[in-house]
């Protein structure tokens, strides 16, 4: 049994049981291993707001943040391990999360 995970519901704006099995493949979604901490890093915050933050590891990873003074995604460059949510896989995944949401 894969163990529990909990996520952001951008729409219910309340932290969800993740559905099925956390995969490598699943990663993209910011996930929880309790409903408590999800709730830590997501509520009340508008993470899109956020700067970038490389975070405090060595690796070279090559992100995507929101910039909310241009409505747009840019590259930079994340440590691998803590910064903050304004941080994304691909600027697809950060345009459907945070400019599409001032579309609603």
């Amino acid at each position: 049994m894969s163990p529990e995970a909990y996520y952001y519901n951008l729409t219910t704006k309340s932290c969800e049981r993740y559905p099925g099995k956390v995969t490598s493949c699943s990663k993209e979604i910011a996930t929880y291993s309790t409903q408590k901490e999800c709730h830590q890093f997501c509520s009340g915050t508008d993470f899109c707001d956020l700067p970038p933050d490389p975070g405090s590891c060595d690796k070279k990873l090559q992100r995507w943040f929101y910039d909310p003074k241009t409505d747009d995604c840019k590259v930079f460059n994340f440590g691998g391990c803590n910064g903050n949510l304004n941080n994304f896989n691909s600027a697809w995944i950060c345009r459907v999360v945070c400019h599409l949401r001032g579309s609603r």
